[in-house]
């Protein structure tokens, strides 16, 4: 009897933590469609309370009420990474986790990789910008020979979706 009572407790336990699992979604990279990518340098800003209390989210126009230099600013420079998508499935997305890979176009070795999670719903048919701020620049390394031909950025740049997760708590995960 105590036995096929700790069975039946074992069976309802592990049925509870299937059932936590995300279904995968039957999506595929074409769901997704990458319109644009870019970089640039920027600088962004702690939201915290300056000594009238006063939230400094718009941080850039109160710069010149109380100084560049002022300690409530934080402000922490580096770079933005940015995307436009067109979500080409039917599902509404939930969030995206990518990466912004630059690849040396001669060896076509991946030189540095800088990953995001973006928690932005997006529309099935929809377009919609994704930016995401690291302090780390594009790339540790810059070849001098190829930055002398190629100009201020000599690697290709490539955007690459690793997981998808949709608002129906579907997962697409590249395989």
């Amino acid at each position: 009897m105590n036995f096929f009572c700790i069975l039946i407790m074992i069976a309802t336990c592990s049925s509870f933590a299937f059932a936590q699992k995300p279904a995968l979604a039957t999506a595929n990279e074409k769901s997704i469609e990458v319109l644009e990518i870019s970089w640039k340098k920027a600088g962004r800003f702690n939201r915290q309370l300056d000594r009238h209390s006063t939230m400094l989210s718009t941080a850039p126009q109160k710069l010149n009420q109380i100084g560049e230099n002022h300690p409530t600013l934080n402000a922490a420079k580096g770079y933005e990474y940015i995307v436009k998508i067109k979500n080409n499935g039917d599902k509404k997305i939930k969030s995206i986790q990518w990466s912004f890979d630059f690849i040396d176009p001669v060896s076509l070795e991946k030189i540095d990789t800088h990953q995001f999670r973006s928690e932005k719903e997006l529309s099935a048919g929809k377009i919609r910008k994704l930016i995401e701020f690291s302090i780390s620049p594009p790339t540790k390394i810059i070849d001098a020979a190829l930055a002398e031909k190629a100009g201020e950025n000599p690697y290709k740049e490539v955007i690459t979706i690793d997981r998808i997760e949709y608002s129906d708590g579907s997962v697409w995960i590249r395989q």
